[in-house]
């Protein structure tokens, strides 16, 4: 699969740090589960399978992004 970090980085994608990794990872997974299974459907545990993120640290990414928009 293609990510956005191909698209934008091709030849840097190895080297982007991790943390933008995992954001990738993640909105690959909830676009094809979205896809797959319609938005309403879809829940954290399905998209952090997907993912291959535990559903503990994708709570904490979603708090830390959540977080860091109320400043």
């Amino acid at each position: 699969m293609i990510s956005d970090a191909d698209i934008f980085f091709p030849h840097e994608a190895d080297t982007l740090p991790s943390e933008t990794k995992k954001k990738v990872r993640l909105l690959e997974a909830a676009q094809s589960l979205f896809f797959r299974q319609g938005f309403q459907s879809t829940t954290l545990a399905d998209i952090s399978r997907e993912s291959g993120i535990s559903l503990g640290n994708l709570y904490t990414t979603i708090r830390q992004r959540k977080n860091s928009l109320a400043m």
